[in-house]
């Protein structure tokens, strides 16, 4: 920004370089849908990435992520997004609208849950038992993933 008094709508939700890639993904629901945007919400959390819940006019909610700037040096993103394709098929991860394999931004199904926190599995046991009958089904189907994240 030029001026001083000039504040970005953006504030502190996307570094200046993550805007038009932003803009291009806020045209594609836009376009995609045929539906008019109605609200765009930041959603908390994200190690890497800016989440954010995009509401349209007829009241359906898609989720967009803008990846963080670099992480496709160390996040193999065409493995992520065959990995996330694959637990999507299986009715265990969101459906991806469209997936950027260059820097890892993506549009996907709003999934409407509380986010999970390290305490939720630890102190509620019904958490517990629905990851281990997620990671249980994932086991079974045959699949495989591309690549791990950790080694």
């Amino acid at each position: 920004m030029n001026d001083l008094n000039e504040v970005s709508v953006f504030g502190d939700a996307l570094q200046e370089q993550d805007i038009p890639g932003f803009l291009s993904l806020i045209n594609m629901i836009s376009t995609g849908s045929g539906e008019k945007i109605k609200a765009v919400n930041i959603m908390p959390g994200g190690l890497t990435n800016k989440n954010f819940k995009v509401v349209l006019e007829n009241g359906r909610d898609i989720a967009l992520r803008v990846a963080g700037y670099g992480t496709a040096q160390y996040i193999n993103r065409p493995a992520e997004k065959h990995n996330a394709s694959l637990m999507a098929s299986l009715g265990i991860a969101p459906e991806i609208y469209f997936y950027d394999t260059r820097t890892g931004s993506q549009i996907c199904e709003y999934i409407h849950a509380d986010t999970m926190h390290p305490a939720d599995f630890i102190e509620r046991d019904e958490v517990l038992m629905k990851a281990a009958k997620i990671l249980y089904q994932y086991h079974n189907s045959g699949f495989s993933f591309k690549s791990v994240f950790f080694q």
